[in-house]
């Protein structure tokens, strides 16, 4: 039987790879064949770590300004390592949404592991957690990233699920310091610190998201002596100097800071928090597929904060708890997931935010009420773990059949031989045509150039001003508008006469005078202005009013 043991784990962990490597790619499917393709490779926040890579790689100075999140940890070791790996930037932003994928089931099968899961019930976990994944992306048919959209956006690089993947690697290093094996700690409180603190440099959210929920967890569970003191000690020591350090390294580099953190913060505004998020959800009734996702995630939700209850009522009645079962791995497993999906939920409606991407933490951590309700069942070993396994299987089997039915692109795999271009969006077309011919420098506003900056393939920049043609310093290089001779202004057109806020439109350049030719593209026009003309000049003064 011990013979046999083995290679049967073995087994089960490729069935388990191979069922995680076969959802990511359906999920990754359903971006590149859905109307989330736009946002996932030309109009989302990701091209920001586009023009950074080739910033890197061009040997330009860097001097970036971001928002309120620095893209440093791990977005921007992970981009980069994509990067290199692919010819385009296409197909960097495609290996990133695999890695997404990828380190998120890994993380759940390792903490699984951690808390003294059965390999049956480990891999059942995994299986069935990357299925309900691929399930919530399918559900998710329109790509409004701050209305109804939630899960989908683990796939990106840039909208917080750095923050939720670093959280995950600190409590699995945690689950590892409480499990009662013999090693070594210092080591696991150096990265816990050391991750915290990069963490939150990059993203404050983490804060709310992974630091305070961790603390408020080891301080419970030190008062009600489930934990060992010294380890809970360090284990906080270790969090509050990251989070310290990180703070630190925000101030120190505060003028690359596009945003400070208190400018997202609004306490006066709870009751328009609550509202906000109100019509979030009211927009998410009007579809049965959202209704379906956000019941299945609110379930999970409520499953995940009941356990926590049922646990915090018994410890603190029975102060002598024995940590030998379910062992403070487990109490801290099942007291962090439900203590950050609510501090979040609670955190950000206080502060006045409703924006949905803000919550992905509700949907992503509740998952592990799948594991540890089956722990806490003590259903974990023998043929109880075996038909756990089967039950997820079946289950995950179910779910992938049924996000084909909802999302029938997903299942479209011509992506692998030929994945979308830059050249099938107009707007990168008409520019890459119009710089190859005669190349020179444009300027627009945020929305209309870092696509264009992004996949330029000439030498052309397309930099970021405001209305009256001075630099705009929000996720971009302030070195590139220095010694910069610009000649081109993108113009908007009005769509059914609708004028968007911000945008630059033929009456905002009469100050530049008549321009010596235009180019049409589908959805603006390019203004030329030759070397010498006054609209020149112009530009080139404007250009100088670079801010720190």
């Amino acid at each position: 039987m011990n013979t046999n043991r083995h290679p049967l784990h073995a087994t089960l962990v490729l069935l388990t790879i191979c069922s995680v490597i076969g959802t990511s790619l359906l999920a990754v499917g359903h971006l590149l064949n859905s109307r989330w393709l736009d946002l996932f490779l030309f109009n989302g926040d990701s091209l920001t770590l586009a023009l950074y890579a080739k910033s890197l790689f061009s040997g330009e100075v860097r001097d970036w300004t971001f928002s309120s999140q620095i893209f440093f940890f791990p977005e921007i070791f992970i981009y980069l390592l994509c990067y290199a790996l692919t010819p385009t930037i296409e197909w960097s932003f495609i290996l990133n949404a695999l890695i997404n994928y990828w380190l998120f089931a890994f993380f759940l099968y390792k903490i699984a592991g951690a808390v003294g899961a059965a390999i049956w019930v480990r891999t059942g976990f995994v299986v069935l957690a990357s299925c309900l994944l691929l399930l919530y992306c399918s559900l998710e048919q329109k790509a409004e990233v701050n209305v109804t959209a939630l899960v989908t956006l683990f796939l990106f690089n840039t909208y917080y699920f750095g923050a939720i993947l670093c959280a995950l690697l600190i409590a699995w290093l945690s689950c590892c310091a409480l499990n009662g094996t013999r090693f070594d700690r210092k080591p696991v409180y150096g990265l816990v610190a050391v991750c915290s603190a990069m963490t939150y440099f990059s993203n404050p959210m983490f804060l709310l998201q992974g630091a305070i929920p961790y603390v408020v967890c080891l301080l419970y569970m030190r008062w009600s002596r489930t934990i060992e003191n010294g380890v809970s000690r360090w284990l906080i020591v270790a969090m509050v100097l990251g989070v310290v350090t990180g703070q630190l390294m925000r101030l120190y580099f505060s003028e690359h800071v596009g945003k400070a953190i208190g400018k997202y913060v609004h306490l006066k505004s709870f009751l328009e928090g609550l509202q906000g998020v109100g019509n979030n959800l009211g927009r998410v009734a009007e579809t049965s597929a959202g209704i379906l996702e956000f019941s299945i995630i609110g379930g999970l939700f409520m499953l995940s904060t009941v356990l926590a209850c049922v646990y915090i009522r018994s410890t603190a009645r029975r102060p002598a708890f024995s940590i030998t079962y379910p062992g403070s791995a487990f109490l801290f497993l099942v007291l962090f997931s439900a203590f950050s999906a609510c501090i979040t939920l609670v955190g950000t409606i206080v502060s006045g935010n409703f924006l949905m991407r803000y919550f992905l933490p509700i949907a992503l951590l509740p998952v592990f009420v799948l594991l540890t309700a089956v722990l806490a069942l003590r259903a974990e070993h023998g043929a109880k773990g075996k038909a756990y396994f089967l039950v997820c299987a079946t289950l995950g089997l179910a779910m992938v059949t049924f996000a084909w039915r909802s999302s029938p692109a997903l299942g479209n795999f011509s992506w692998l031989s030929a994945a979308p271009n830059s050249e099938s969006h107009p707007g990168v077309r008409c520019f890459n045509e119009l710089m190859t011919k005669k190349s020179f420098n444009v300027v627009g506003t945020f929305w209309s150039t870092r696509t264009l900056d992004a996949y330029s393939k000439t030498e052309a920049r397309a930099l970021q001003v405001n209305e009256r043609f001075e630099p705009t310093l929000w996720l971009n290089n302030r070195d590139t508008y220095r010694n910069l001779a610009v000649n081109g202004v993108i113009v908007s057109r009005p769509a059914d006469n609708v004028r968007q806020k911000g945008a630059i439109y033929a009456e905002q350049t009469q100050a530049l005078g008549a321009p010596d030719s235009i180019a049409t593209c589908t959805d603006f026009d390019i203004y030329y202005y030759a070397e010498g003309s006054k609209g020149y000049k112009l530009l080139a003064e404007q250009m100088k009013k670079l801010k720190r």
